[in-house]
């Protein structure tokens, strides 16, 4: 349910579904339910501009993302981390976390992801008026 708020972008309303899948995988044990969960969570916090409770759910997520090898969801993670950095002013560490997720969705093989976060990549780039790392992003 939480995905259909998201896609619909009810990012309040997809909260409370969040928790309670949360809750689910942990009484499961599982923790990859667990991770895309908290990574779900902390895109949400972060698209309602409650930044730190976002990139705290995201740092939970990296680590069981890692120890399970979720290439994909540790990618979205560290894309999620550089939205928040971007938007809360940190460009060198959305820097870092934006080429943390291209080098997971380039080990993965999405294409489509690759190039949005080259995207990303650029704009800050361009931001900061670093015009050669924009033009080759």
């Amino acid at each position: 349910m939480a995905e259909v708020h998201v896609r619909l972008n009810a990012y309040e309303s997809a909260l409370p579904h969040f928790a309670e899948a949360l809750d689910g995988y942990r009484q499961l044990g599982d923790q990859v339910g667990e991770s895309n969960i908290l990574n779900g969570t902390g895109w949400a916090l972060a698209r309602l501009s409650r930044y730190a409770e976002g990139a705290d759910h995201c740092r939970q997520a990296l680590p069981l993302l890692q120890h399970h090898g979720d290439g994909e969801g540790q990618a979205a993670t560290w894309d999620t981390l550089g939205h928040i950095a971007r938007h809360t002013g940190r460009a060198e560490r959305a820097l870092h976390a934006y080429g943390q997720a291209l080098l997971h969705f380039q080990s993965i093989g999405n294409a489509n992801r690759e190039a949005d976060t080259w995207s990303k990549l650029g704009d800050i780039h361009g931001e900061r008026g670093e015009d050669a790392p924009a033009r080759a992003a």
